[in-house]
Parts: structure tokens; sequence; C-alpha cells
């Protein structure tokens, strides 16, 4: 369900980067700390990636959209910043890095989900 831009206020320092393509799961599988192809669709769960040493650089949340579509949701790193760090592993991977997808991070309200 979309809900309406005027009822979501936007999330101050929060940026989204889009990962798209045949290959986006199992790179951002490789490239990050959580079961990312445990996800099905429409569901997320906290994420991060890290140096080779363990050190974080960046946590988001990790929204799988489909099959091929997923959205990075920053809440303290910003995305154009990230993305040439992550860039620098796709290799020949068939996805795209997007950091200007036209998305912003709000809130909103939470429908509730029978027990």
């Amino acid at each position: 369900m979309l809900i309406p831009a005027a009822t979501c206020p936007a999330l101050s320092g929060y940026g989204v980067l889009a990962v798209t393509g045949r290959d986006a799961g199992v790179f951002l599988q490789a490239q990050t700390m959580n079961d990312v192809l445990a996800l099905a669709p429409g569901q997320w769960h906290w994420n991060g990636w890290l140096t080779s040493k363990g050190r974080v650089v960046a946590l988001f949340a990790l929204l799988r959209c489909d099959d091929e579509r997923y959205l990075l949701i920053l809440p303290d790193y910003p995305p154009a910043q990230l993305l040439p760090l992550l860039q620098r592993f796709v290799f020949r991977s068939k996805l795209v890095l997007d950091a200007e997808v036209g998305l912003i991070a709000a809130a909103g309200p939470v429908q509730a989900f029978a027990a």
C-alpha cells in the first residue's frame, strides 16, 4: 500500500542506495554481514558492511523489493560515499548501484498484523 508523501515525515539524515540486477542478491550476500538470500520479497532486516578485519563501515536496513532489487536504507552514512566503496567489488556481476534513486526514507503508519 502506498501512503501519500504528505502523511509521512522524512527521516532526517537517512539516505537510500539501490542495488538492482540479476546478481544483486548474490553480491549483497558476499558483501554484507547477514543472510541476504533468506529475505523474501517485501521483507527487510538490519545489515551492515564490514572491513576485511570485521570493523563496521556502515549499518543499514536492507529491504528486498523483488528478486532483482534491494534498497539499503542508510541512517548515518551518505549513499554517495558508500557507492564507490561497494563499486570496487562489483567486478563482472550483473548489477547496478544507484545512489540517486529519487527515494527518501520516511516514517509512516504501520499496519497491524494478526498474531
